[in-house]
C-alpha cells in the first residue's frame, strides 16, 4: 500500500508579506487599498506566535470599514500560521456569530485556501469518517483548528474541545445598530 500524499502546510515565509498572503488566499475580499487601521491590524495578526501572549487589539471601526471581513480572514490566517488552536467568535446574538462562522467556513473551503493549506481547508473527521464538527456554529479542521460561534445572548461556561480551551477570542458586532453610546 502506498503512503498517503501529504500536502505541506503553508508557512509564513512562502509569502513575501501579509499583503501577498491575503491577496493569494482572498482575492475576492481584498480588492481595495489598505488603510492605516487595516495595516495596524494585519501587522498585529502577523506578530502573533506560539511563544508569547499578545497584547489585545481593540479596533473601533465604522460600519463599512471591513472590520468583520478582516476578523473573519484573521481566523483563517491564525489557523494557517498554526499559532492558535481554538477560536471563539463572539457577537451580540448567536445568530450573528453563526453567520460570521459560516462565512469563515466558506473561506476555509475556498479553492485558494485548499491550494495553499489542504489540512486547514479540510473538515476534521473521526475514526469512522464522520465529521467532528462542521456546522453553523462550529468548524473543526483537519489541521487542528476549531472555531466556535458564541452569542452574548446565550450562555457558555467551561467550554473546551477535548483538552483545548479557547486561546484566541474575537469580539465582533457586539453592539446593535441603534444602541446608545451608554449601552455600547
Amino acid at each position: 500500500m502506498l503512503p498517503a500524499i501529504q500536502t505541506p502546510s503553508i508557512n509564513t515565509s512562502r509569502f513575501k508579506s501579509w499583503r501577498d498572503c491575503l491577496q493569494s488566499l482572498f482575492p475576492d475580499y481584498v480588492d481595495k487599498p489598505f488603510g492605516k487601521r487595516h495595516i495596524d491590524f494585519w501587522e498585529w495578526i502577523e506578530s502573533i506566535d506560539t511563544k508569547k501572549k499578545p497584547r489585545p487589539f481593540i479596533a473601533l471601526w465604522p460600519r463599512g470599514g471591513a472590520k468583520s471581513t478582516s476578523a473573519e480572514m484573521a481566523c483563517v490566517r491564525i489557523g494557517n500560521k498554526r499559532v492558535r488552536k481554538y477560536i471563539w467568535y463572539v457577537s451580540s446574538t448567536q445568530d450573528k456569530a453563526d453567520k460570521h462562522v459560516e462565512t469563515i467556513g466558506a473561506m476555509l473551503e475556498s479553492s485558494n485556501v485548499e491550494r495553499y493549506d489542504q489540512s486547514l481547508s479540510s473538515r476534521k473527521l473521526g475514526k469512522y469518517g464522520h465529521s467532528k464538527g462542521w456546522r453553523r456554529s462550529r468548524l473543526r479542521t483537519d489541521s487542528g483548528l476549531t472555531i466556535d460561534a458564541l452569542g452574548l445572548d446565550t450562555g457558555t461556561r467551561g467550554a473546551k474541545i477535548e483538552n483545548q480551551r479557547p486561546d484566541f477570542i474575537i469580539f465582533d458586532d457586539v453592539d446593535e445598530k441603534f444602541d446608545t453610546p451608554k449601552t455600547t
